[in-house]
């Protein structure tokens, strides 16, 4: 049991198949090697393995990733699941913030995370940026053919008589 001075977050899953049956499997949570909390004066290392029940269902509390005292700071979990029937195992990052202490996954996981290459950051989002210089001006698309930025126009343009 975790010191009551480490924040944590409980994290609950459900896998169902495409059918509606529950999945079976598992899903482990690896943090970075051995972490070291300062104010709790110890070591914390090891995947958290969270076994699917027969609904399909996970509910686990693991350590804020945020949390203050942590050595290194920042740092996040690799998540892995192992999932009956689904193929190869799908892996992640996920970092869990202190402030929220119930999350589901499904609100975590990426969609594809095998289509990108990121790595979550935590913490708010920074201030809006200064504006960039003002762009050239474009085309205009159409008038009478022309895509000249001042087009000028005569009679015979418009099929006018002069």
């Amino acid at each position: 049991m975790l010191p009551e001075s480490i924040p944590t977050v409980r994290l609950t899953a459900r896998y169902l198949g495409l059918d509606g049956h529950p999945l079976g499997g598992n899903v482990v949570f690896q943090p970075p090697a051995l972490l070291t909390h300062s104010a709790a004066d110890l070591f914390v290392g090891g995947p958290t393995t969270a076994v699917l029940d027969a609904e399909g269902r996970l509910d686990v509390t693991l350590p804020a990733t945020d949390a203050e005292g942590w050595n290194p700071s920042g740092w996040t979990y690799t998540v892995t699941e192992r999932l009956t029937g689904a193929g190869r195992p799908r892996t992640y990052h996920i970092a869990l913030a202190a402030s929220v202490p119930e999350v589901d996954l499904a609100d975590l996981a990426p969609a594809d995370p095998a289509g990108t290459q990121y790595v979550t950051v935590p913490g708010p989002a920074g201030p809006p940026g200064e504006p960039g210089p003002q762009g050239p001006a474009g085309p205009v698309r159409s008038v009478n053919g022309r895509t000249e930025t001042d087009v000028v126009l005569d009679a015979a343009d418009l099929g006018a008589v002069p």
